[in-house]
């Protein structure tokens, strides 16, 4: 047995005996569907190192157990936030999108004194 969802194929994902759904004979499952998802975003590049905040993923319809493209856009390019959209098409229909929201890694600030706040029962 494979360990994955998909091969790749050139261009195209071949979903593996994994990747087929347990309740639709000939269809692919909503777990490798997401998680392929979720590997074309991470693999957009960045103008820093970023972490993904919020992440949809929308499943338009059953999506047959055939090769499926993958292709991302950055929606929107910012130094502290990126948009990333994400789709999968099966004979150049979209089946499957994802949209995730990127924001930039950085330290938090240290505080040298923290506010002096009166107690709330003095106020």
């Amino acid at each position: 047995m494979t360990a994955h969802f998909y091969a790749p194929d050139g261009d195209a994902f071949v979903p593996t005996e994994l990747a087929a759904s347990p309740w639709e004979r000939g269809k692919q499952n909503g777990v490798a569907l997401g998680g392929l998802l979720t590997h074309l975003i991470e693999q957009a590049p960045a103008p820093a190192t970023m972490s993904t905040a919020r992440l949809t993923i929308d499943i338009l319809s059953a999506t047959d157990l055939a090769p499926t493209i993958g292709r991302t856009r950055i929606v929107r390019e910012g130094r502290r936030i990126q948009m990333v959209e994400a789709e999968l098409l099966i004979a150049r229909r979209v089946v499957a999108r994802a949209t995730a929201l990127r924001v930039r890694k950085a330290d938090t600030p240290v505080i040298a004194v923290p506010g002096d706040y009166p107690p709330p029962e003095t106020v």
